[in-house]
């Protein structure tokens, strides 16, 4: 028995396969969004979560404090 190719099957798993895509990312976009809305307080240690951004990591590493012991040398 010979299988015939069914052109719009395969539109219908692309156009599934996209929605798909784009509903991830409208996801993983709104989460990067909460993210940003907390602010990321100063701190001698800041902790790096798996699904950080790219901009929540630079905040972060931007709000690194030094201990007190780094910073005591400079009192007079």
């Amino acid at each position: 028995m010979k299988k015939c190719f069914n052109p719009m099957a395969m539109v219908g798993s692309l156009v599934l396969a996209a929605v798909a895509g784009i509903l991830s990312l409208a996801c993983s976009q709104t989460h990067a969004d909460e993210q940003t809305l907390t602010p990321i307080p100063y701190a001698t240690e800041q902790v790096i979560n798996p699904e950080d951004s790219a901009a929540v990591i630079v905040e972060k590493a931007a709000k690194v404090l030094p201990p007190a012991n780094q910073t005591e040398w400079m009192l007079p």
